[in-house]
């Protein structure tokens, strides 16, 4: 299903900023994607491009996670790391979540497999099964996205659900809120 939407944004302090939301479903028998395009993001050899986002699959109730959500930025995979090797989570949990298990912490990558998000299972963004450790940053990602961005050319974004139907019991819907690609100044 290929859907375009022209959205008119505002740049100001750095932020092409906008509540643009994407709402994805289930697979019922192919891949399951919307598309938006959005202007130009400008910006100087040195700044980095964040791509910020809230994310969670739509259910009624907050349990589980899965890593069922693939990203495109000009029509390139977002994978773990950028073209440079280094990681392209950024942000307060860019090392991963933390999961509890009896007593025990543990810190998940946001990854599966370099090109799959993990993503939360709830009824909004922040409220996640109580094995999660979460905190205000919960259900909030942060993405280096500079390498995939061409400065002052229109950006193509695009999310992918592969949660089927049927393993989902249902229609459960891959919910991406307040979009926006942020420019940071390189540090003089």
């Amino acid at each position: 299903m290929k859907k375009f939407i022209a959205l008119a944004l505002i740049f100001a302090s750095g932020i092409l900023a906008a509540a643009v939301n994407l709402e994805v479903p289930c697979i019922k028998g192919s891949e399951t994607y919307k598309r938006i395009v959005l202007p130009a993001v400008k910006f100087n050899k040195g700044d980095r491009v964040l791509l910020n986002f809230e994310m969670f699959m739509k259910r009624t109730v907050a349990r589980g996670w899965a890593p069922i959500v693939a990203l495109q930025v000009n029509g390139k995979t977002v994978r773990a790391k950028d073209s440079k090797g280094n990681p392209r989570m950024a942000g307060a949990n860019a090392a991963g979540f933390k999961v509890k298990d009896k007593a025990k912490e543990t810190l998940r990558s946001w990854w599966y497999q370099n090109s799959r998000l993990y993503v939360f299972y709830g009824p909004q963004a922040g409220k996640v099964d109580s094995r999660i450790v979460a905190d205000e940053n919960t259900g909030k990602y942060s993405l280096d996205v500079t390498d995939l961005m061409v400065s002052g050319k229109p950006v193509s974004f695009r999310a992918v659900n592969y949660l089927y139907r049927e393993a989902a019991g249902g229609d459960v819907t891959l919910t991406l809120q307040n979009i926006e690609f942020k420019v940071v100044p390189a540090k003089k």
